[in-house]
């Protein structure tokens, strides 16, 4: 079945996929990311309490899961760019950067997310269209690279600053792709 490209101008935000009901809240989608990252869990677990968080009525296979959970995850984005890492740096996490996430959406848009009911896709439009603020400023020092053209006081405070905002995880080895979610990126069409 062909996907329907939705305009957030003109249409209304998908509430169902290939017939199948979602539960669309932006907090769904949050925790949908937070669940597929979440190592606690097989790759497989992950794909199962992922379906139960997003679909109300369960597709009959799990190649239409995975399918329906990368597209709700994805669909939303048509800048031909997606994932929050960077040359295996991560660059955003909800749990870390909840503060300076809210506190953004509160100045910029006047929305307050304890409360709001939001698509997913719309809020992930406007969290990647947020003004230079703190979140973004944060965002910018876990990515910009140290290089020779900066001074030694300039390289400083850039390490300075990664190191404080640098998002740790209690295993360095969670970072890297296992090869079972290699396979599940693969077939689901997110690692070519």
């Amino acid at each position: 079945m062909e996907e329907q490209n939705y305009n957030v101008i003109l249409d209304d935000l998908p509430e169902e996929w290939n017939g199948y009901r979602i539960c669309s809240d932006f907090r769904v989608g949050i925790q949908l990311v937070q669940m597929l990252e979440d190592t606690e869990y097989s790759q497989i677990e992950r794909l199962a309490y992922a379906a139960e968080l997003l679909f109300d009525d369960m597709p009959d296979s799990i190649e239409k899961c995975v399918q329906g959970i990368t597209w709700f995850l994805s669909a939303w984005n048509r800048d031909g760019k997606s994932g929050d890492k960077q040359d295996d740096v991560i660059v955003m996490d909800y749990d870390v950067d909840q503060w300076r996430i809210y506190a953004a959406f509160r100045m910029q848009y006047h929305i307050d997310l304890s409360i709001v009911k939001l698509h997913f896709w719309e809020f992930m439009g406007l969290l990647t269209n947020l003004e230079e603020c703190r979140f973004t400023k944060v965002m910018n020092i876990r990515t910009i690279k140290i290089d020779s053209t900066m001074s030694a006081e300039q390289k400083a405070a850039l390490k300075a600053a990664k190191e404080i905002y640098k998002i740790n995880r209690e295993d360095p080895e969670e970072d890297k792709i296992s090869p079972a979610r290699e396979e599940f990126l693969r077939f689901a069409g997110l690692n070519k």
